[in-house]
């Protein structure tokens, strides 16, 4: 009976200057313990710290801004055989034709024109350019392309159980 009590008040001391260590170890690395969370709901997953804020190195602080502009390509030929045959339709050319002159009336001094490998995004970007009063050089990006090379992350349609488990 005496070894059992003995053995939980030597756990109690262990446990209580433990304690005591471990708040002076946290206090002194300013440690702020309202920023730990234990419990996170799928919203705080999903969009949570993934982001980084200086994704592009630009040191806080300054007030540079960017435009993206993003253009759908125009209409095609969505029963074609390959994805080779999938090319802009007489409707689509117009479409992006027009999409070009309203662009080259906005006065707009772009820098770049970026497309997919896709031939109906390569077909839009050349009507585009022609459209405007200074020719861009046309950017091919792969990973524009229709479908995502990669699964979503952080684990899009997973349950909470389902994340913790990972």
């Amino acid at each position: 009976m005496y070894v059992i009590w003995f053995h939980l008040i030597s756990l109690y001391i262990i446990g209580f200057w433990t304690g005591i260590i471990l708040t002076v170890i946290t206090y002194h690395q300013n440690i702020i313990l309202e920023d730990i969370r234990l419990n996170r709901t799928v919203n705080e997953v999903l969009f949570s710290s993934l982001w980084n804020n200086s994704w592009d190195s630009l040191k806080q602080g300054n007030n540079w801004s960017r435009h993206l502009y993003l253009i759908r390509h125009g209409k095609y030929f969505q029963n074609a055989k390959n994805i080779k045959k999938m090319k802009l339709t007489s409707l689509g050319k117009e479409q992006v034709g027009y999409t070009g002159k309203y662009l080259n009336e906005m006065n707009i001094k772009f820098d770049r024109l970026i497309h997919s490998g896709m031939i109906r995004a390569l077909q839009s970007a050349i009507i585009i350019n022609q459209q405007l009063n200074y020719p861009l050089k046309l950017i091919e990006d792969q990973n524009l392309t229709e479908g995502l090379p990669v699964l979503p992350s952080p684990y899009v349609n997973l349950t909470q159980r389902q994340i913790n488990v990972k």
